[in-house]
Parts: C-alpha cells; sequence; structure tokens
C-alpha cells in the first residue's frame, strides 16, 4: 500500500491537479501562477512529482506536460480532491478492494462510511455471481466504496445508483465521442460493449460498492483464447479517448457520491430509464437460476427489474440474484 500521511503529503495536491487538468503543455510559470507559487516553488514541486513516480514531459518551449500519475501519489491527490476526514488506500496489489473494505467495517463501523480502496491489481477481483474481475496492471480502475447509509438502501437501489453516475461520468470522460448505456444490472456499456462494471455486496451494517472501469485497454491485451470477448468489451483508449486514469478516478467516486448523498432517487430513476439499454425489450433472464423471459417494464428502487413475462404475470428480480443470459 502506499504510505502518506494526510498532513505530510510527498506531493502538492494542487499541483498536480494542475497537471491532470491541463489541455495541453504548460510552462512553469503559468503552473506557478494556477497554484499560487513562486516559480522556484513550483520548479520545486514538479521534481517532488518526478521523485514520486510521476512522469513529465519538458519542452524547453512549450512546457511541462503530465504523461503518467505515478501510483504513490493517488492517494495524497485523492484525499485531497475527495474532502478531508476520509479515509483512502491505494494498493500496488491485493487480494479484493471489497475484502479490504469489508474490513475497514469490522474496524471502523459507521465510521468507515465513504471509505475508498484502490489496487493496481487484484489477484482475486470477482464480480457479480462468483464471476472473476480480471485487467492487466495500468489497463484500468479497480476500486471499491463503502457505504454506510439509511435502512431503506437495498442492493438494487445502491446498484442502479451507482451505474447511473458510472455511465454519466465515463460520457463526460467521452467529451461527447459517444452516448453511454446500461445494462441491467450492473454493466455500463457503449454500443452494446462493455466499458464499466459495478459490484454490490451487502454487510450486515453497510454496503461495499465495487467499480472496474477500461480506461486504458486494448485489445491485444484480452486473452487469445477468448476471442469473443473484443466484440464484448470497450475502454475509453479504444474509443479514442487520451485521459489520466487518477482523474477519471477522482470523476467518478465525485459522481457516485453524489448520487447516494445528495440526488434524490426519482431522478436517479429517471436518468437509469434514459440510459437503459433493455426498457420495454424482451429479454431472457435467470433468477435464482430459474428462466424468466417477458418484456422489462420499469425498474423499483428497491425491489430490482420489472418484467412481464410471457405469461402476462408481472415479477420483479432483484440484482444480486438475477443476471441476463
Amino acid at each position: 500500500m502506499t504510505q502518506a500521511s494526510a498532513s505530510n503529503p510527498i506531493i502538492d495536491p494542487a499541483v498536480l491537479d494542475v497537471l491532470l487538468s491541463a489541455e495541453g503543455p504548460m510552462g512553469v510559470e503559468a503552473v506557478a501562477l494556477r497554484c499560487g507559487l513562486s516559480v522556484k516553488q513550483a520548479m520545486a514541486e514538479l521534481a517532488r512529482l518526478r521523485a514520486a513516480g510521476c512522469e513529465l514531459d519538458e519542452h524547453p518551449q512549450h512546457g511541462v506536460t503530465l504523461t503518467e500519475a505515478g501510483l504513490s501519489t493517488w492517494q495524497d491527490y485523492l484525499a485531497w480532491r475527495l474532502g478531508a476526514g476520509r479515509h483512502v488506500a491505494v494498493y500496488r496489489q491485493t487480494g479484493s478492494t471489497q475484502d479490504v473494505c469489508r474490513g475497514l467495517i469490522a474496524a471502523y463501523g459507521r465510521s468507515a462510511d465513504g471509505a475508498l480502496v484502490v489496487a493496481e491489481q487484484q489477484s482475486a477481483g470477482r464480480g457479480r455471481l462468483g464471476r472473476r474481475w480480471v485487467a492487466p496492471a495500468g489497463a484500468g480502475l479497480a476500486f471499491s466504496r463503502v457505504y454506510v447509509g439509511d435502512d431503506e438502501a437495498t442492493v438494487d437501489r445502491l446498484m442502479f445508483a451507482t451505474a447511473v453516475a458510472v455511465a454519466e461520468a465515463l460520457e463526460r470522460a467521452l467529451g461527447g465521442k459517444a452516448a453511454v448505456g446500461i445494462k441491467w444490472p450492473n454493466d455500463v456499456c457503449v454500443d452494446g460493449r462493455k466499458l464499466a462494471g459495478v459490484l454490490v455486496e451487502a454487510e450486515p451494517t453497510a454496503a461495499v460498492i465495487g467499480v472496474g472501469v477500461n480506461t486504458h485497454l486494448q485489445a491485444d491485451d484480452l486473452p487469445s483464447d477468448e476471442p469473443t470477448l473484443r466484440e464484448r468489451v470497450t475502454s475509453l483508449a479504444m474509443l479514442g479517448v487520451r485521459t489520466h486514469r487518477l482523474a477519471v478516478l477522482a470523476a467518478v467516486v465525485l459522481a457516485i457520491d453524489e448520487a447516494l448523498q445528495r440526488t434524490p432517487v426519482s431522478v436517479l430513476l429517471e436518468r437509469w430509464r434514459q440510459r437503459c439499454t433493455m426498457l420495454h425489450q424482451r429479454v431472457s433472464l435467470l433468477s435464482d437460476g430459474r428462466p424468466v423471459t417477458g418484456q422489462v417494464l420499469d425498474l423499483d428502487a428497491h425491489a430490482g427489474l420489472i418484467v412481464r413475462r410471457d405469461t402476462g404475470e408481472i415479477v420483479h428480480l432483484p440484482a444480486a440474484t438475477t443476471t441476463v443470459v
């Protein structure tokens, strides 16, 4: 895990933020002005970023370009960007960010609310229904967030609210290059190809929300023994977007915070309807291992997908035990 004290960060997060948001090279003088520093101080902060593993491309005429934000800077930056008093941990490798969050809930109870755990690599990453989540190092984002809220926060409510937030944040990152849809219950897609996924696991007193995003994944990164995977998966890079993973991570987490803490459920439901790729479509699903075929009518925030079966019966299918065939 990266180690940094909130009171003694290894870098100045404000300088890193300026470089992350820059649309092109910046002169040292411009960096200094944006951050309220002298040129000498700005040069010293750039040196600290390099020492912390950031890759900076320097041009004598054009200025400085951040090409990669070193992983050891992520914890400082996220603690600054997401707000004080929040537990943030960044791992180069761990078993599962979901399990780390479970440990935080056990240790801190309600005080663990909002805790964020990020991993460059997971040896036991997982998706829904016991599936594995595998991504090469540097090709994407994998993180989990603790949610300790009201008693009505069912898996279905957290799942669809998070999916909406992730879809909206990634569509902004795409800058109009593509529309982002939601394939219930947990896939965030572009043109039917998975760009991100959501996993919600309930605990007795809280829930753990896991998110995986394909940012820099390329077709050559996908396993050759699964040729159809190239037709089912995409990434920001494959969609023609060059961006910093750290900037995408911060934007997605802030969008999830907004959805969970401040946006009314009715508003989120309407946003979900606008992005749902299955609404009013005839679908085949498995719920608790039993086949269900029918038309998707709507989504209930707490009880799950509302489907009119071919027999005419209307059923509610919870996200935790249902999958699309």
